[in-house]
């Protein structure tokens, strides 16, 4: 926390605001890489002369020309610098970075994403998104690109509380011989029949079943 706050006050006096920080990082606003670069080795400077440290380095570890931070520990961003890491995305905290997150969420994501960092307006963003939102409430989504994926932890008994994977699982064992336990990976998805989420092992087990397109949206 120390350096953190030296690493913010030595950005501030050479006029470059630093914009967030966190455990040992720190972003900072910063026109050029070899302006980036500079400011890192006046810091280590500052650092290791307050604290007698010779050990302690302030480094640069990505320079990107667009941003986004929506929450802490939740951001995203397009590399310009190191150059072999060039043009793609840098994503923190965001559900295309989960393995249980629908892969149409991902595909979102990852597209809305790409389009904010190439400076894209509102307007292009909505152009990108509402027609698979038209797709989701229409129903032309294939079943897998709407359906989450989680491991159950535990035997379903145990859960002291029933949500997402858990849920459904007890949803699907209710009506089939072979039961989701302990160590399976779940499909699931949203219905509108109770008690609104359910797994499944193939389409056909959702026969007699409405995809709830709302809660998906």
């Amino acid at each position: 926390r120390r350096c953190i706050r030296l690493l913010d006050s030595v950005s501030t006096t050479y006029g470059f605001e630093c914009l967030y920080g966190h455990t040992d990082s720190a972003f900072v606003k910063v026109p050029t890489v070899k302006e980036a670069h500079d400011l890192a080795k006046r810091i280590t400077a500052a650092v290791q002369g307050d604290t007698g440290n010779k050990m302690l380095f302030a480094e640069l570890e990505v320079w990107m020309p667009y941003w986004l931070l929506t929450k802490k520990n939740r951001y995203v961003g397009r590399v310009g610098w190191p150059e072999e890491d060039a043009g793609k995305l840098k994503v923190a905290g965001f559900g295309m970075k989960a393995s249980n997150t629908a892969p149409l969420s991902k595909r979102i994501q990852k597209g809305v994403f790409e389009l904010i960092c190439q400076g894209a307006n509102e307007n292009q963003v909505e152009e990108f998104v509402l027609p698979i939102a038209m797709d989701v409430r229409n129903g032309d989504i294939p079943l897998a690109d709407v359906s989450m994926k989680t491991r159950l932890g535990m035997h379903l008994k145990d859960y002291k509380v029933l949500s997402g994977a858990s849920k459904a699982a007890k949803a699907y064992n209710e009506h089939h011989i072979d039961k989701f336990g302990k160590g399976d990976s779940v499909p699931w998805t949203y219905i509108k029949e109770t008690p609104g989420i359910i797994a499944y092992r193939n389409p056909e087990d959702l026969k007699g079943f409405t995809l709830d397109s709302d809660t998906i949206l």
